[in-house]
């Protein structure tokens, strides 16, 4: 039976306000402009006008006030008798100093941020298996973050200093006792190399990527006490690579590419390998199963970042045969990672 207009205007709009709730898309950008123009950090100095918040920011002064009445509305500031605004418990999370601080993550000028203002194409994602970014910006998220000069020191302060998602697997799991020579391609901010080389004195290597996280990484091997035993290299994984290296490590790079894609990164590689050079992927590859909670949000969200975030051994298998080469697992024990060497498949061998 249709309802009547009578039956919805009598019906309970808890339902409908919550939903609302969700769906608002001004409450989550409040707060990601707020940690962006560092408002909190500035309050931490003291109760600050409208006025003073403006000028500090370079904001529009009428605009600004709209956007702290909204927030004190939520608790996160509050505005004095005397007109000022002042940071309360909710808002210590914002500070830079905080223990758990967010702001860098929230920061729309940041690496997670700017990912994460993507997802209003999750639309795109839906419809076409895809991921949001160009959908949204134009451009892919990396070719952003690596070829902006903007995002330089956000990469710069972004980076993590030890090893993560996993890649403690790559430094421990691995046997590098034969090994001399290593270069990480795709290695970000040089952080999986210098580790790799603190634990194992004997390794000398490099580490490749784009031109922004290239001069991070140079940086770090420099600050590690490393600049004799490591270099860091400009280059694109999409183009000739570099010879000569006993180990080629791909760490977490393939699963930000479709498979087509990965079969020309593996061929570079396998290029510039050789047939006696090993290549070793530290392979992203979610099991979602083993996380605990919120996995149902993981997952759409992966999805929306990476074209691949669940690839397993089968899967590798199958890209890498066009690149000629063949996987075997090495370690397959972490929930996200998987270890996987590939060796070349030699004239008449079974791939």
């Amino acid at each position: 039976m249709t309802n009547t207009l009578e039956d919805n205007t009598t019906s309970d709009p808890t339902a409908m306000l919550r939903l609302l709730d969700l769906a608002s898309v001004l409450k989550p950008m409040a707060l990601r402009v707020a940690a962006t123009l560092n408002i909190a950090d500035l309050l931490a100095e003291g109760p600050k006008t409208v006025t003073e918040l403006a000028e500090a920011t370079s904001t529009s002064e009428l605009h600004l006030r709209k956007l702290l009445s909204y927030l004190a509305e939520m608790d996160i500031f509050v505005e004095t008798e005397s007109g000022q605004f002042e940071n309360t418990s909710l808002s210590e999370p914002l500070l830079s100093t905080s223990p758990l601080s967010i702001r860098r993550i929230l920061d729309v000028n940041g690496g997670v941020g700017r990912s994460q203002l993507g997802l209003v194409g999750l639309l795109h994602t839906i419809t076409t298996g895809e991921t949001c970014h160009a959908s949204v910006f134009g451009s892919r998220y990396w070719d952003d973050l690596n070829n902006d000069p903007k995002y330089l020191e956000s990469l710069r302060s972004d980076g993590n200093r030890g090893p993560v998602y996993g890649a403690e697997e790559i430094i421990h799991g691995y046997d590098w006792s034969g090994v001399g020579t290593v270069i990480d391609i795709g290695g970000n901010n040089g952080m999986v190399l210098i580790n790799l080389l603190q634990a194992h004195a004997y390794l000398t290597g490099a580490t490749l990527d784009l031109p922004n996280l290239a001069s991070i990484a140079g940086d770090e091997i420099a600050a590690a006490g490393l600049s004799e035993r490591a270099e860091s290299i400009a280059g694109s994984f999409f183009e000739p690579l570099p010879q000569g290296y006993d180990v080629y490590l791909l760490s977490g790079i393939l699963n930000d590419w479709t498979d087509s894609e990965a079969v020309e990164i593996l061929t570079n590689v396998a290029a510039a390998a050789g047939p006696r050079a090993k290549i070793l992927l530290g392979e992203i590859n979610l099991r979602y199963e083993m996380m605990t909670p919120n996995v149902a949000e993981l997952d759409l969200y992966m999805s929306t970042l990476v074209p691949a975030p669940v690839r397993t051994l089968e899967d590798i298998s199958r890209i890498a045969a066009p690149a000629k080469l063949k996987a075997e697992l090495v370690r397959d024990d972490h929930p996200f990672r998987t270890l996987i060497e590939l060796v070349p498949v030699t004239a008449g061998s079974a791939s």
